[in-house]
């Protein structure tokens, strides 16, 4: 009897036992149905980094087939700037701790950049970590619009740094000339001046006339640049264009001695506006003419570099330099002069650096008093 009860227990335990696990398994198969339709990018990891699942919405997004993402790695699909916090990363989730919150950016099969955003938890298996479960949102269109207002934004900011650095300079180099013109006629009325007074008027005349012609012509070649959207791209060599700046600054340079090198070996061609290049190359040229010391053998050496991404221009000159500490932040302010005994008006690095950002550039300025200048300009390619 005791026998039989046993016997019809064990039976009854076995059947609860396959029930718990058919239970189980439709659990696990809801479980994996939904994590394969859900709009979150769910993809499993090993420590190396390597793949090992996915859903259908991490290879939709990714652009990946079921088997291609078995030769994955980490590395493959993380743009250069978030993989290196990925690796400092791992050092938490080797303690255990989950990553909320994370941003990185993902490269697609097809070499795209995708934003997303969520969350990474580490795999313990007996308080060691077997692995990572990441569980992200493709947050593109909202980083996109995020990005195109602040870029936005940031354009109207300089816009009106603009149109108020434009509007003093109106105000400010205007008035002198007008009113210098103004005071003359006003003393030429009189009646009682003599024929030498009156000669001297005429002459300062001139003189006014022709200061307010050529603020009038330095303001209309600023506003000509920022609103020419008629100037056609072309692929500029650059030892060429060097070879034309030359020609039109033979007499000076000749005649101050200076010795110009350069190297465009690692890139002598770029797809740009030729006379925004030429204007960059010849105004940076001229003022190492310029502004070279007389107590060396002056020197300007001009190359190309090639980075990731990117074309770098340097112009390195051993001339009288700018003393940064005092003049760093009006550098490229329109007539900012920082050498008074030398005749210019200060329009010169204004027009590079206007000409720079009309090409999607930037540039940076390194100098010291006496040593001398390192502009440096960056191109993306």
């Amino acid at each position: 009897m005791n026998l039989l009860k046993k016997l019809v227990l064990t039976n009854e335990q076995l059947a609860i036992s396959k029930d718990n696990q058919n239970r189980l398994r439709e659990s696990e198969l809801r479980f994996s149905h939904l994590v394969e339709i859900t709009d979150e990018m769910i993809a499993s990891f090993n420590l190396r980094g390597k793949i090992l699942s996915t859903n259908r919405s991490w290879r939709e997004n990714m652009g990946y087939s079921e088997e291609s993402v078995k030769e994955l790695t980490l590395k493959d699909i993380i743009a250069p700037e978030s993989y290196h916090r990925a690796k400092t990363n791992l050092n938490q989730l080797n303690e255990g701790i989950t990553l909320n919150n994370e941003s990185w950016v993902f490269r697609t099969a097809k070499g795209e950049d995708i934003y997303v955003e969520g969350s990474i938890v580490p795999i313990l298996e007996n308080g060691k970590m077997k692995g990572s479960q990441s569980f992200f949102r493709n947050i593109t269109e909202r980083k996109n619009e995020e990005l195109l207002k602040e870029k936005v934004t940031n354009d109207l900011i300089k816009r009106m740094h603009e149109n108020e650095q434009f509007c003093y300079i109106v105000s400010h180099n205007l008035r002198t000339p007008v009113a210098n013109i103004l005071g003359l006629i006003a003393v030429m009325k009189e009646e009682s001046i003599s024929d030498r007074i009156k000669e001297n008027a005429i002459n300062e005349l001139l003189v006014s006339s022709e200061k307010l012609d050529k603020v009038i012509k330095d303001l209309n070649n600023i506003l000509d640049v920022k609103q020419d959207e008629k100037v056609s791209k072309e692929l500029v060599n650059f030892n060429e264009l060097v070879s034309e700046v030359f020609e039109n600054l033979n007499k000076i340079i000749n005649r101050e001695k200076i010795i110009i090198k350069t190297n465009f070996e690692a890139l002598n061609e770029f797809p740009g506006y030729k006379i925004y290049l030429y204007s960059i190359f010849y105004n940076l040229i001229s003022n190492s003419v310029k502004y070279q010391r007389k107590d060396v053998d002056s020197e300007l050496i001009i190359t190309s570099e090639l980075q990731i991404n990117k074309l770098i221009l340097r112009f390195i000159d051993n001339g009288l330099g700018i003393d940064l500490t005092e003049h760093g932040t009006k550098v490229f302010g329109l007539y900012k002069r920082f050498h008074p005994k030398i005749a210019g008006r200060g329009l010169g690095l204004y027009m590079v650096k206007t000409h720079v950002e009309k090409l999607g550039g930037k540039i940076s300025i390194k100098s010291e008093i006496n040593i001398g200048t390192e502009i440096t300009i960056e191109f993306e390619i």
